[in-house]
């Protein structure tokens, strides 16, 4: 019994790790988007453009409880988080999405080298292949850029996901600097230098996420090719696995145990 109990503590680490985990990236939302909205707003509010008063007052009419209103004010972080995040990470996508543009409709023809076409390949179709990270172009620097995402990560995230775990938690971290130092900037250039109207304002977020739209859709592209490519090479390596016949030393192991467990029914 003190055997089992210890197979059970020891059983349930891993079960507590993976529940941190899912947690950790129920909140990563939280963290790269709302707090850095709540920021924003923030700024402003001590700038002296509004105040507590007055969001009371434009939350008095609805005559909602206090837990209704925290919800409420979350609520209105998170998409001001995520034009902070847009813009943050606005000049990376913009790049991108001009380099993927200026591939699929290049304006002339013109004879490229064998590492650079593979490079361009390889961003616009994953290929198998990966480009050199030390050739010095634009392609290779987009390609191993930490916002892409390659077949191989996807790969290892569907054969062993713990081992991206620190990925996660420093990319998280990332999106939550990014986030906030846009949420400074812009809310000191908005509230302090600007002081601009809420309504222009709100016509300045529906640019940034719009462009962030328009440059996501490649982006989706080449995630989805990458998921596909990871897929296949996954189901090859389960395939080439039962290829491989049975596990001898698992089946040894089994016969050993079945021979023992006889051999002590008989004694």
């Amino acid at each position: 019994m003190a055997d089992a109990s210890g197979d059970d503590s020891v059983g349930s680490w891993p079960g507590l790790v993976d529940q941190i985990n899912k947690t950790f990236n129920l909140v990563r939302d939280a963290f790269g988007y709302a707090l850095p909205g709540g920021a924003f707003l923030a700024v402003g509010l001590i700038s002296g453009q509004f105040n507590l008063w007055e969001v009371q007052n434009l939350l008095a009419p609805y005559h909602l409880p206090a837990w209704v209103a925290f919800i409420a004010i979350v609520a209105a972080c998170y998409p001001v988080g995520t034009v902070m995040a847009a813009l943050a990470y606005m000049p990376f996508m913009l790049v991108k999405y001009v380099y993927w543009m200026r591939t699929r409709h290049p304006v002339k023809p013109a004879a490229a080298s064998t590492s650079t076409s593979k490079t361009h390949g390889h961003i616009e179709h994953h290929d198998a292949e990966p480009a050199d990270p030390a050739d010095g172009t634009w392609a290779a620097w987009l390609l191993y850029h930490p916002t892409e995402v390659a077949p191989r990560t996807m790969q290892v995230r569907g054969q062993q996901p713990k081992l991206l775990d620190t990925l996660d938690r420093r990319e998280t971290l990332t999106l939550l600097a990014a986030s906030m130092s846009s949420a400074f900037f812009y809310g000191w250039m908005a509230f302090f230098w600007l002081k601009l109207h809420f309504s222009t304002m709100i016509f300045w977020a529906a640019i940034a996420t719009y462009i962030q739209f328009l440059t996501g859709l490649p982006h989706l592209r080449r995630v989805t090719k990458a998921i596909y490519d990871a897929d296949g090479k996954i189901s090859q390596a389960a395939a080439q696995a039962s290829n491989h016949g049975p596990d001898l030393a698992q089946l040894l192991g089994d016969l050993i145990k079945a021979a023992t467990a006889a051999l002590k029914k008989i004694g």
